[in-house]
């Protein structure tokens, strides 16, 4: 390449670059969110807002149904993890497992509260309940057959059923 040529590459060059730092601090004031003020507004209206991580998994969702709001967060995977919903009863909160099988749950009845407890493949194995007489306890073994039932009886005291892995009954005491 000859002298010339490589001093008219130079030229064009330094051209450019001048022209580049004269142009860009321009934009840089439209497009630098760090030094922008965060836009505030007072109401957001929607049904549904979702927010995602940066690999487009869900992280969170906000949304509505027939019975109320629901709030749905999510693992890095993408997978449920909580959520907060209301019933026709009242609120519930659910709890759900690194693969998003649920775990535990809280939620209201007709008569007050409930914990429902699941194990790892989502099978219910245990509950907690209010009923009309006082509290319900029920224990299931990992096929969600109930071998275990304590409870209020209608004079107010202890009632305790036990039954045999087939859910049969095999004891009873008032």
């Amino acid at each position: 390449m000859k002298t010339l040529e490589k001093m008219a590459y130079m030229v064009l060059g330094a051209i450019l670059v001048l022209l580049g730092s004269w142009f860009s601090p321009m934009e840089w004031k439209n497009t630098d969110a760090q030094n922008v003020t965060p836009l505030v507004v007072d109401e957001i209206v929607a049904r549904t807002l979702r927010v995602v991580d940066v690999n487009g998994n869900n992280a969170i969702i906000l949304s509505v149904d027939k019975d109320g709001g629901i709030l749905a967060v999510y693992n890095n995977t993408g997978k449920a993890a909580a959520g907060i919903s209301v019933t026709n009863s009242g609120g519930r909160l659910d709890i759900f497992n690194n693969v998003g099988k649920g775990t535990a749950s809280i939620s209201v009845n007709d008569f007050g509260g409930r914990l429902d407890i699941f194990n790892n493949i989502g099978k219910a194995v245990a509950d907690f309940r209010a009923s009309e007489l006082g509290g319900n306890l029920s224990i299931a073994n990992n096929v969600s057959q109930a071998v275990g039932f304590f409870s209020v009886n209608n004079s107010g005291g202890a009632h305790l059923v036990t039954a045999d892995r087939f859910g049969n009954p095999t004891g009873s005491i008032p």
